[in-house]
């Protein structure tokens, strides 16, 4: 599937610098059913989805999302989106930042030799401090996802500060509906209700909840975040997107 790069290498994307930065585009047709990779970040490079266009040039309606393979497990990005005949999409999704060999990839229900996906991603350096943090088949009670480094401060990137990315996600794959709670807890402190960013929200299965946290998005080190789950979530996945600078 091929891979190329829309420009140069500029520094910057959305006021965030990011070294070694590019934009680039990989595109599959004539699709199978089931999941489809397109993407995989290189050695070296992470990466960040952007958004999506796929077509289906036929008679036929189909149902896509777009996902993420992590540790070999795939996780929706979106709920599931309706393909009218002889038509196409185009779709910002929000996306955890991605390490080296972490997939992009969509399901598709029926696919066809007419059907083609064109991912757009942003790529950068591996060393660069825009990250993601995650927990897999997060468990019910209080889960910690990202702590601060000492040494460090700490800042959620979300909207606005990146249009279409949502700092703080939940996956649901667990095959019901799960209640969370996101809490930002300050250094040796423990969740409660004056840390609550935001309170708890159901969350059906195959659902994506994103959620931006505004002005509560800076720590200090030893400050960390926590996602509370009403039940394990097997299969689900928890990302926080952040960025880290030196105190």
């Amino acid at each position: 599937m091929p891979v190329v790069s829309d420009i140069g290498r500029p520094v910057a994307f959305q006021g965030l610098v990011l070294p070694g930065m590019k934009f680039v585009s990989a595109h599959a047709s004539s699709l199978a059913s089931g999941n489809i990779d397109l993407y995989t970040v290189p050695a070296g490079r992470k990466a960040i989805c952007i958004g999506y266009t796929f077509t289906q040039n036929s008679a036929a309606t189909d149902t896509i999302y777009l996902e993420v393979k992590i540790g070999g497990a795939y996780y929706r990005l979106e709920s599931d989106v309706s393909i009218s005949t002889n038509s196409y999409v185009q779709r910002a999704v929000t996306c955890p930042v991605l390490a080296a060999a972490q997939v992009v990839a969509v399901n598709i229900a029926t696919g066809g030799a007419t059907s083609g996906c064109w991912v757009n991603m942003v790529e950068f350096d591996a060393n660069s401090s825009f990250k993601s943090s995650q927990v897999v088949a997060p468990v019910s009670g209080d889960n910690t996802v990202y702590t601060c480094p000492t040494g460090y401060n700490a800042c959620v990137i979300s909207g606005p500060l990146l249009e279409a990315i949502a700092g703080l996600g939940f996956i649901n794959q667990s095959g019901g509906s799960r209640s969370i709670r996101w809490h930002n807890v300050p250094s040796a402190g423990s969740a409660a209700t004056n840390n609550i960013i935001r309170d708890t929200t159901a969350v059906s299965n195959s659902t994506v909840n994103m959620n931006n946290p505004a002005g509560a998005t800076r720590q200090a080190s030893g400050d960390f975040w926590v996602i509370n789950l009403s039940a394990d979530a097997a299969s689900s996945l928890v990302f926080i997107n952040v960025m880290e600078t030196p105190n």
